[in-house]
This record gives structure tokens, sequence and C-alpha cells, in this order.
């Protein structure tokens, strides 16, 4: 079995959530439509991966865009034209005021890779993709890019413990050969005045807060302004490094081999007991806004979930292809 952070994850959250999106006859479902927030996410990490390739920022922008039309498609209307100017924005300011403070040398020739390797000896697969392997102090660890609306408490406290950055690490150590003992989440933060005038500059304090301009205010020189200073949690940009030892891999791998166990007893249970199989977690239902596939997973009894009624799966369409697909045809030629 082949199995990716995302699908281990939704699966940990609601089984029943699990079948819909992977095991739905045969392909799993999603909704016809596009998650605007992940979509921002994609084309910032084309853009972040043509910038640690050493291609500048006209590059960069031009590849997030080219990433934009891949997704979306050419015909996309005039709200995403702001969507669009802010991710031109947050790029070109990651690129005048990170990348040239940025303490690694990212290895070029790996970066936004898919990977591929055994779990252990059980014969099943880990595949992940790295955003960004570095070196760092003479030491190879992995950055993953994280685009989000807050930089509070959940988004920190994964810094310190996050298991999709150690499965990162252990694909890439496996792949390579090499030790990866280390880690961190790179947050860019989506501040729509990133980029802007109004985000740098704040009314002058001595000036009445910049009501009244006063030519001979000296603070403001007469202009009503003055530079903001900003605080480090103010920052659209933040990142924190993680060590890692073997042990923890090794706690990683076990997870995830006892996750695949539950997956294919859900499987072999479902051929059985279809009523049986793949339960629902209604804690989750609302956990992240609501599921997508709430409408058709309890309808009144919950015997029937696994055949909803056709008018409501005429809402989703099959799931298309991703990396983990991808590795799998690449992994069975």
């Amino acid at each position: 079995m082949f199995i990716n952070h995302t699908r281990a994850k939704t699966f940990s959250a609601c089984r029943r959530k699990y079948f819909w999106l992977y095991e739905f006859d045969g392909h799993g479902l999603v909704q016809d439509k596009k998650d605007e927030k992940l979509v921002i996410g994609i084309i910032v990490h084309a853009g972040l991966a043509s910038l640690y390739a050493e291609e500048g920022i006209s590059k960069a922008i031009d590849r997030a865009f080219q990433s934009f039309q891949e997704e979306m498609g050419p015909n996309q209307g005039p709200e995403w034209e702001d969507n669009l100017d802010l991710v031109s924005r947050l790029l070109t300011e990651y690129d005048e005021k990170v990348l040239p403070y940025d303490d690694f040398s990212p290895i070029i020739e790996n970066i936004e890779t898919p990977v591929t390797v055994d779990l252990g000896i059980s014969g099943h697969k880990h595949v992940c993709r790295i955003d960004l392997p570095v070196n760092r102090d003479g030491r190879i660890q992995m950055i993953d890019h994280k685009t989000t609306s807050s930089t509070g408490g959940t988004y920190l406290e994964a810094c310190h413990y996050s298991y999709q950055l150690l499965g990162n690490c252990y694909g890439y150590e496996k792949a390579l050969g090499l030790p990866v003992r280390g880690y961190a989440i790179n947050i860019l933060k989506k501040i729509k005045t990133i980029g802007l005038k109004e985000r740098e500059m704040k009314q002058c304090p001595s000036c009445r807060a910049g009501k009244k301009k006063m030519p001979s205010c000296e603070t403001c020189n007469g202009t009503g302004l003055v530079k903001r200073d900003e605080k480090h949690t103010q920052s659209p940009f933040q990142r924190e490094w993680e060590s890692i030892g073997e042990d923890d891999l090794l706690r990683w791998e076990k997870n995830r081999l006892h996750t695949i166990g539950q997956i294919q007893h859900e499987r072999a249970l479902f051929d059985v007991s279809k009523s049986e199989s793949w339960p629902m977690n209604t804690e989750h239902c609302f956990s992240y806004g609501k599921c997508p596939f709430i409408d058709i997973c309890h309808r009144g009894s919950g015997k029937r979930w696994y055949n909803p009624p056709m008018e409501m799966i005429h809402n989703f369409i099959p799931r298309e292809e991703d990396y983990v697909d991808q590795m799998i045809k690449e992994e069975m030629k």
C-alpha cells in the first residue's frame, strides 16, 4: 500500500471521509469546485520553488501565474485578480526581506521532488513531496512552506512536532542514504497590505496621530506619516527549526504502519459488512469548516451511508490523480 501524510491524516480524522476521498468507486470523489486557499498555496509553492532554484523574482512570479493557469484554467473571472496580485506582492517581499538572510544552502536539484521509499520491511510505501531540502551548518534538513491567514498558536506549535515533516525527513533520508536530522516550517502569512505603503507606514504620533499635518514636525518632516515598527509576531514570515533523532523517525514509521493496518482492516470489513465499515467521526464534521461530504455521509439512516442518492453524487467529480497515484504508476511499471 502507498500512503502519504495527507491520506494518513484524513484517515485519522475521519475514516468515512477517507472512504469518500480515496476509496469510493475505485478513485474517490471531490467537490466540483476548487478550494481557493488550496490554489493559493499551490501557486505560492511554485513561485518559491522558482526563487530557490535561483531563477529570480520575475521568473518566480511568472511560474506562479503559470501554475494558476494549470490549476484553474485560462478563463477565470476578475475575482482572482486580487489573489494573484497578493501572491505577486508576497513573493516580492519574500525575495527582498527573507531570501538574502537565509542561513542555509538549498539543494537545488531536489526542490519540490516527490519521493517513494519502503516503510521498514513491510512492503508498504511512504510517498512524500519535499518542498525544500537544504544544507544547514553541514547537516541536511527539510523546509516545508505553509501559506496561512493566521500565524496563531496552532501553526507555531506545529513547528515543534510535525508528523508531515518527520515523514519528509524519513523519506529523504532513505532515498538519499544520508541522515536527515531537522526541519522547519516556513510560514508565509497572507497579509492583504503586504508590499503596500499603508503596511509600512503609520500616522505620526507627534502630529495628533497624523490627523493634522504639521509642517514643522520633526518626527515626520511634515508628512504626517512615520515608518511602522514591526514586531516579530506581526511579521508575514516566520520560521522555526526543530532537531530530530533516529527514535523520532522509528516512532513515526510505527505510527504509519499502524494506520495502514487500520485502512486494510476497513477495506476487508467493507466487503463483508458495509454498514459497519468506514465509521464516521462526527466531531470532525466542522473541524475545518463544513466537511464537503456531510450531505452524502449520513442522511437519517447510518446504514445507508454507502449508497447516497445519485443527485447528491452529481455535486462531485472523480478525484484527479495526485502525486501519490502517479508514483504508484511509476513503481508498478
